[in-house]
């Protein structure tokens, strides 16, 4: 035999026997065992949700919030162009006739 081929079988066989333990295949979609967001220790549902003694709130309505945007943003270079935009929008349509 050859020293090349030799080596190469030498080397073989010490990486086959390197001792490495075997892992148990998990599919990437499978759930994880052991305890989740919302199961407990055991596996049973657990619904712990604090939010603090707070009751809902309804979001509030467009017009709502447009009327909030104004009072905060009235005085601002942003508002300035913004009522200019809506000027230069009423002026085309009346324009357009």
């Amino acid at each position: 035999m050859k020293p090349a081929r030799r080596l190469a079988i030498a080397l073989a066989a010490a990486l086959a026997g390197c001792g490495a333990t075997p892992v148990e295949y998990h599919h990437a979609g499978d759930m994880k065992p052991g305890p989740g967001m919302l199961t407990g220790e055991t596996g049973e549902k657990v619904w712990r949700i604090d939010l603090g003694g707070t009751k809902p709130v309804a979001a509030p309505s467009e017009a709502e919030e447009f009327e909030r945007w104004k009072r905060s943003a009235a005085g601002t270079d942003e508002y300035r162009e913004f009522q200019d935009w809506r000027e230069w929008q009423e002026w085309k349509r009346r324009n357009a006739r």
